[in-house]
């Protein structure tokens, strides 16, 4: 009797990936095994559930941070540089909320198993990297003195929420620039240290 094929969890994980994919959540862990041509047993032993597979081949990794928040080393243009950030960030979510939408709504998955899997959810790892970097324009002057966090919290919060909206279909499923940029000059209000000292003198 010859000895089973091995497999590398990354081509378990791809193979998973493409059967989910292809034929949906209601696929099965035998589907997988034919599909890598390994029995069950194999896939159990690295994932003892289906739900375990799910998550683990369908979650999106976490982005390249230092991608997203590159731009806003340039202190001389930080507005032009917020601009940047937000579109990497609609970026993000566009890739990653249809696959992690349905996985949410499973009721063998969900948000718990989701969470409980993942060594920390991309929402929050993406604030508090955001956050930093901002703590650290503030700490320079090159900002106003506003709360990092809440200033992280509601540019991702903007970009999961608009994402949404687009995916339940407004405005034709893409949000407008002009209307990303607008919500953009919202928040540059807050933080912008010219733009604060011309409201206090007024």
């Amino acid at each position: 009797m010859g000895r089973p094929p091995l497999i590398t969890n990354n081509a378990l994980l791809a193979a998973a990936r493409e059967v989910f994919s292809h034929d949906g959540l209601s696929a099965t862990i035998k589907d997988v095994a034919e599909r890598l041509g390994v029995s069950e047993a194999a896939i159990f032993k690295r994932y003892p559930t289906k739900s375990e597979l799910v998550v683990a081949a369908m979650v999106p990794p976490l982005p390249d941070m230092s991608l997203i928040l590159d731009p806003l080393d340039d202190i001389d243009d930080i507005r032009g540089a917020l601009s940047q950030v937000m579109r990497s960030l609609l970026a993000h979510m566009r890739e990653t909320l249809p696959l992690v939408l349905p996985l949410i709504s499973q009721p063998d998955i969900g948000l718990e198993n989701i969470m409980r899997q993942s060594s920390e959810p991309a929402v929050m790892s993406i604030t508090a990297a955001l956050a930093k970097r901002f703590g650290e324009l503030r700490e320079r002057g090159d900002v106003s003195p506003v709360d990092g966090r809440a200033a992280a919290g509601l540019m991702v919060a903007t970009a999961h929420s608009l994402v949404l909206f687009e995916i339940m279909g407004f405005h034709g499923g893409t949000i407008p620039p002009q209307g990303v940029e607008a919500m953009l000059d919202a928040l540059w209000i807050g933080l912008c240290p010219q733009m604060q000292a011309e409201g206090e003198q007024q």
